[in-house]
């Protein structure tokens, strides 16, 4: 097993040290609390290793296969004889 360096456990210090800085710079500047921040934060990274990861894997699947993933949209409306107020919304134009 390689030994850590030196120089690498500076990096990872100063690293860790400019993480800890932005996230207090963060709560004070957007005057909210600490539990506030880590839901906040909990959010960024569920959003970053789902929805953003399954984008990177369907343009990969595209680029590399060939395989093109797509959706078809339906209309929602209800008809013209039922008055529906959240018609205009279902719309996809």
């Amino acid at each position: 097993m390689q030994t850590l360096s030196v120089t690498f456990l500076i990096y990872v210090f100063i690293i860790t040290i400019c993480l800890i800085s932005l996230a207090i710079l963060e709560v004070k500047c957007a005057s909210i609390g600490l539990e506030e921040w880590w839901r906040k934060e909990k959010f960024w990274l569920i959003s970053g290793t789902s929805a953003h990861l399954i984008v990177v894997v369907q343009g990969q699947l595209k680029v590399i296969a060939g395989i093109d993933i797509s959706f078809t949209l339906n209309s929602k409306s209800v008809g013209e004889d039922i008055k529906d107020i959240y018609t205009d919304l279902y719309l996809v134009k």
